[in-house]
């Protein structure tokens, strides 16, 4: 009787944790679908049914697939946080999903490094070396392993640990997933830790700045480039025009309306040239570049919050139960691999096209097979 009443108070206490969150957990919910079924729709369209020149395309796929992996392992380690706050019994989930979660997310944030390389060598260096196919797979490769190797050390930080709390004047014992209180008493070996990752993490992000501000600046230059060139050559056939319609002046006021015409609509193209370069096909040319600049930035923002929490948990001792109202911004970095998808649909024409037919050819299947 005495377990049955402990078990029922420690089971109050827990849904009393996790009733006061629930909007945590519906908010992680509809990130969990949204994530899965927007990552799983990009790999099975740029895989399946984007074939052809898919140089520019190589890293989507694989990129998409670990944001699914990386939403799925996070917020499943965020959702036992909410739905079993003190309720958390198994070492071994506690170990393997704050490990593996951490390290999807890693790998994402060397995936976008290789890209960046990737693109300064086409952008900036297109006479120079290109990564080719086994190149790029041999650098995800690369990038796997050294984010399981740098958070490997995830596997003897955590463990489940007993909490002891007052709850409706019992004195009630639960369990959850934190740092091993030997190393809480010993807080430098954490702090070392954490300071290392976090130099990874800064020397991560500004790799990836400085490449894709070189990058920046060539494609500026090659667009300031185009338009000179582009002005120069209608500026010509412009005077041309005009040194024509000079000599045959004699052709009377309906040939000289005529070169007013040519020259108006001479100067208007010029315009064009000037004003709306991106309508002749600038951004097409680069929109690949564009796509992966705007994931990157996305990314480097996602992980600003979570540090500052970071640093600031690792200031206090002991697990805490209560800290779940900055679980969402601990995780902030979630919205990185789930908002992903959105960017390619918006950006990438190609993209919607096929998606668009994928869905079409599935739902006249169904009415087919329904009929």
């Amino acid at each position: 009787m005495t377990n049955k009443s402990g078990y029922d108070d420690l089971l109050a206490w827990n849904n009393d944790i996790s009733y006061r969150h629930i909007w945590i957990t519906i908010i992680l919910v509809i990130l969990l679908i949204v994530g899965v079924v927007g990552n799983a729709i990009v790999v099975l369209v740029y895989k399946f049914k984007m074939t052809g020149k898919i140089e520019d395309r190589f890293f989507i796929p694989i990129l998409a697939a670990v944001d699914l992996v990386s939403c799925v392992l996070l917020i499943a380690l965020s959702l036992t946080r909410t739905v079993s706050p003190v309720m958390f019994f198994d070492d071994g989930s506690c170990k393997a999903l704050n490990y593996l979660a951490h390290a999807s997310s890693l790998i994402s944030l060397f995936l976008l490094v290789i890209i960046a390389i990737h693109r300064y060598q086409k952008i900036c260096r297109p006479l120079g070396y290109q990564m080719k196919d086994t190149g790029k797979r041999v650098a995800t490769g690369i990038s796997c392993c050294a984010a399981i190797v740098l958070f490997s050390p995830l596997v003897s930080l955590y463990e489940v640990n007993g909490v002891t709390q007052t709850f409706n004047g019992q004195n009630v014992t639960g369990f959850v997933c934190s740092t091993k209180p030997s190393l809480v008493n010993r807080p430098q070996f954490i702090k070392i830790y954490q300071g290392f990752t976090l130099v990874v993490y800064i020397l991560t992000i500004l790799t990836i700045m400085v490449l894709y501000i070189l990058v920046s600046r060539a494609i500026i230059h090659r667009l300031a480039s185009w338009k000179r060139k582009k002005a120069k050559k209608l500026e010509k056939k412009r005077k041309k025009s005009a040194t024509t319609d000079t000599k045959d002046s004699e052709g009377g006021a309906s040939d000289e309306i005529n070169s007013q015409i040519s020259t108006a609509f001479d100067t208007l193209k010029l315009r064009k040239v000037k004003y709306g370069v991106k309508k002749e096909g600038h951004f097409s040319m680069y929109r690949y570049s564009y796509i992966f600049m705007i994931i990157t930035l996305k990314a480097i923002i996602s992980y600003i919050g979570p540090w500052i929490i970071v640093i600031y948990e690792s200031s206090r001792s002991g697990a805490s139960v209560d800290s779940m109202n900055l679980l969402l911004l601990k995780r902030m970095y979630i919205l990185s691999h789930v908002t992903n998808p959105v960017i390619y649909g918006l950006l990438d024409k190609k993209f919607r096209k096929e998606m668009k037919g994928w869905f079409t050819s599935a739902r006249k299947r169904r009415y087919s097979v329904s009929g």
